[in-house]
């Protein structure tokens, strides 16, 4: 419950959050944002933001509303930009509809809008008020929100585990450890995502494709594939550079020419390289090269290994654990390779942030 608000006011901020949501599958790298126009308690316009170069939510409601938006309420769950960008400002576009009054769920964080939207709409005469399930606002766009004020993207570590800790038999057997109803759920989280990010060891072991998929169905956008090959040992011919979409590749820098020749004929794939610290990638360096490239948000799925490095070196923000009611028996193959600790003080603690279940998994989420 937000205070200072009507109950009018909060139900259509939920259904602008609502909207919001909608755009979590195209916007990127743009926020997630929903707006609502309102007049005489009736919604007479409504939208989310579309995919980069078209409308944002503010213009496609105001659209929808027309000459009617004169007088009108907006509900907004983040602040209108206030920027030329790829689209013009959305405030001059509020202030010209005439508007009565605007209802901002959260101040955007970037410093090209940074309150600028708030000031504008004030000194034209507009009521403003902000802070309507900010918290849920924010969350909704909380890839964008750290890059803004971090320059680093939101990184999730993905995984599937038995209850006995396995995440594959003896041989090295996983498939398959979660559910149908548990593998199609990670599809739809895999859909919202910028980027999946894997490594060769990955690739090579499992030949995954990296896509989003709705059932057999591809979903319209797809996340970028980033893939680390340090050895640069990964074929051409691996399932995941004939996917729709983009796959970022990289190499160290004196493997980069040769390797751009050997994959010369994939066309929706780039090439370049990263430093190294030993024989591993620097992978600060890298969350700080994904966030000059506007990558809000990370899927991290790969093995122990690879999974147990990014959180060592401190780059992950959340897990999620698909929990199967499976025993798997004595295995090598754990969900984390961790370094060991020489004391229990040094020990990680995670916080919980929820727990689901779906069929007969339990997903349990945690942030550090």
């Amino acid at each position: 419950m937000s205070t200072g608000f009507t109950q009018d006011q909060e139900e259509y901020m939920r259904l602008a959050l609502q909207k919001a949501s909608e755009a979590a599958v195209i916007a990127d790298p743009n926020p997630h944002v929903g707006c609502l126009v309102v007049k005489n308690r009736q919604v007479i316009g409504a939208g989310a933001t579309q995919k980069v170069g078209e409308a944002h939510a503010e213009i496609m409601a105001l659209h929808e509303a027309g000459a009617a938006a004169g007088g009108a309420e907006v509900y907004v769950t983040l602040e209108p930009c206030a920027h030329q960008g790829r689209t013009g400002p959305c405030v001059d576009a509020l202030i010209e509809a005439k508007v009565k009054r605007v209802v901002i769920a959260c101040q955007d964080p970037n410093s090209l809008v940074a309150g600028k939207s708030i000031g504008k709409l004030k000194a034209a005469g507009i009521e403003t008020q902000v802070g309507l399930f900010a918290e849920e606002a924010k969350e909704l766009n909380r890839g964008f929100m750290k890059r803004m004020q971090t320059g680093l993207p939101f990184v999730t570590a993905k995984m599937g585990v038995s209850v006995d800790g396995r995440s594959a038999i003896a041989n090295g057997d996983s498939n398959w450890i979660s559910s149908d109803e548990s593998r199609e759920h990670a599809h739809q989280y895999r859909s919202k995502m910028s980027a999946i990010l894997t490594s060769a060891n990955t690739v090579i072991a499992d030949n995954p494709r990296l896509t989003a998929r709705n059932g057999d169905e591809l979903f319209a956008r797809q996340p970028l594939r980033i893939i680390l090959d340090v050895k640069s040992q990964v074929s051409p011919q691996a399932k995941v550079f004939t996917q729709p979409g983009n796959t970022l590749l990289i190499v160290k820098e004196e493997d980069q020419v040769e390797t751009g020749r050997n994959f010369y004929e994939h066309k929706n794939l780039e090439v370049t390289s990263l430093p190294l610290i030993g024989q591993h990638f620097n992978l600060k360096s890298l969350m700080q090269e994904l966030g000059r490239r506007e990558i809000n948000n990370i899927l991290l799925e790969a093995g122990a290994d690879f999974q147990g490095a990014c959180i060592a070196a401190g780059v992950v923000d959340e897990l999620r654990v698909y929990l199967a009611p499976l025993l798997l028996g004595e295995s090598d193959f754990g969900i984390l390779q961790l370094p060991a600790l020489k004391a229990m003080q040094e020990r990680q603690t995670l916080k919980l942030q929820d727990v689901q279940r779906i069929a007969e998994d339990v997903l349990l989420t945690y942030h550090f």
